[in-house]
């Protein structure tokens, strides 16, 4: 394929995602109905933030103001409208999302498959969602989650952070001497990220901290970083965590707590909290059991399975006592789900072009396990995408 090609493929592909989430988060400020049409949290966060006339800047009272930040400097910049602003933000983050995406599917498949293919796993990556059975749960998202989220604009505008943090981490980690500009770099990101979403610091840190710890144990180089270089990634971020906290828990309007939740929260939105799980993470789970020697030699990999179980046990365990019904805690389970799903989906197709044509009847039987997974949280997945375009509830 030509550069021109390769070009115009990849302005397309962009200018196609962008258009489609405009057209999304449009409908969430203008034709929002409560319950009934296109429900959404942008649509609050605007009324809460900048008042009835969603234009007041002076009316601003978040304890996360990374989002809002962006949206008001964009919005004196170039004089728009509020709203109109968060629109055109929100749309930028998904296809930045998408880039990043794009770039970490690039790292391991660009010498395995064409552009066209590459454009079609991370279209697929932005799509998957967990399993619908409506016959155990009515809703698809709520007591499963989903790796795609579409009405929440913390969590949308978060995501370019959290994938170039991985993207980054991952170009580091996979050279012999990296420079000292990345880990700061990613520590700017990082920090950021916590002002627009802390959930993905507060199952990265623990992560990656105990990641390293279990290489130091083992005497197993799990991760290629000296100590001032992880104290340079999580120092910063750590000091964001604790002005937020404070700001939140002490001196916020709120004067909430948190407290042990035993998955009250969890239990209220499913009938069975483990099934809710493996519609969850069929996928990935089929992959780490039947691909678990590829597993354990893929630092990133490791990595997102670790946070997917920080994030669990932050959900079932963790709740504010005057917001228990935001469920908040959540969102890490959330949005560890949708790295989980990138590394997981990325190591099945690694997988593949390795398979000979007279391949043992166990990896042809395996291939056809995780194909199948694969393709039902596919398929829940469009019908998501196609029920929110069309304004229908998101849970």
């Amino acid at each position: 394929m030509n550069e021109g090609i390769k070009l115009f493929l990849k302005v397309a592909y962009y200018t196609t995602i962008f258009s489609c989430f405009f057209f999304l988060f449009y409908n969430h400020v203008y034709n929002y109905q409560p319950i009934v049409r296109y429900e959404n949290d942008l649509y609050l966060h605007l009324e809460k933030e900048f008042g009835n006339e969603r234009n007041n800047l002076s009316r601003t009272s978040y304890n996360h103001p990374g989002f809002h930040i962006i949206v008001i400097f964009f919005s004196l910049l170039t004089t728009i409208s509020i709203p109109n602003a968060a629109i055109i933000i929100l749309s930028l983050c998904v296809a930045s999302t998408a880039f990043f995406i794009k770039k970490i599917v690039d790292f391991y498949l660009l010498q395995k498959y064409s552009d066209v293919w590459r454009y079609t796993i991370t279209t697929c990556l932005m799509l998957i969602s967990s399993i619908y059975v409506p016959m155990f749960n009515s809703f698809l998202y709520l007591g499963q989650g989903s790796s795609a989220v579409y009405h929440n604009p913390t969590l949308i505008a978060l995501k370019p952070f959290l994938f170039a943090t991985l993207f980054l981490l991952m170009k580091a980690w996979s050279t012999a001497r990296t420079s000292p500009w990345i880990y700061w770099t990613v520590s700017v990101l990082l920090a950021y990220g916590s002002l627009i979403k802390p959930n993905f610091v507060l199952i990265f840190i623990p992560s990656i901290l105990f990641l390293y710890c279990l290489g130091l144990a083992f005497r197993r180089a799990f991760i290629d970083m000296s100590v001032k270089n992880m104290l340079i990634l999580v120092g910063p971020t750590l000091c964001a965590l604790s002005f937020q906290y404070v700001v939140e828990y002490f001196f916020g309007s709120n004067h909430d707590s948190i407290v042990l939740d035993w998955f009250r929260l969890w239990q209220s939105w499913s009938p069975n909290i483990l099934f809710s799980l493996l519609l969850a993470l069929l996928f990935p789970l089929s992959v780490i059991l039947l691909r678990w020697r590829s597993f354990f030699c893929s630092p990133m990999f490791v990595l997102a399975a670790i946070m997917m179980c920080v994030g669990i046990m932050q959900f079932g365990l963790l709740g504010e006592v005057k917001k228990h019904g935001a469920g908040n805690w959540g969102w890490s389970y959330v949005t560890a789900l949708h790295i989980i799903f990138v590394y997981a989906t990325i190591e099945f197709f690694r997988w593949i072009p390795s398979l000979k044509l007279n391949a043992s009847w166990a990896d042809k039987a395996s291939v056809a396990v995780i194909s199948m997974t694969f393709c039902l949280h596919m398929a829940s997945g469009i019908f998501y995408f196609f029920k929110v375009m069309s304004g229908l509830n998101y849970g």
